[in-house]
Parts: structure tokens; sequence; C-alpha cells
């Protein structure tokens, strides 16, 4: 925590005590979590995207 101009302004938020030891738990018992891939919608709009312009590319060109 710091403080600037007399203003407090938070740096780091804590953990609430149920992710805490949900985490504990979870090394504990050995259990692992699915890692998640992070612009999957991203990614997948994205290539509709460049289909629809190569559609479009391809019906004016013939």
């Amino acid at each position: 925590m710091h403080r600037s101009h007399g203003l407090y302004v938070p740096t780091h938020r804590p953990l609430p005590v149920s992710a805490v030891k949900a985490d504990i738990q979870t090394v504990a018992h050995g259990e692992r979590k699915r890692p998640i891939a992070p612009f999957r919608l991203t990614k997948m709009l994205l290539t509709i995207g460049f289909l629809l312009t190569a559609t479009a590319i391809a019906a004016s060109v013939s």
C-alpha cells in the first residue's frame, strides 16, 4: 500500500480466505486444475473474420 498526495491507492488486493483454503486443499490432495485457454473466443472470432474476408475477396475476384 502506498500513499500518493494523501490519497489511498491500493496496489494489491488480498485474496479471500476461502480461495486460499481451497488452494491449500487442492495442493494437499494432489489435484490439479485444468488449464484454461484464455483467448479461445477471440481466436474463434478472428478465424471467422478471416474466413469471411477471404470469401468476400474470392467472390469479388471471380
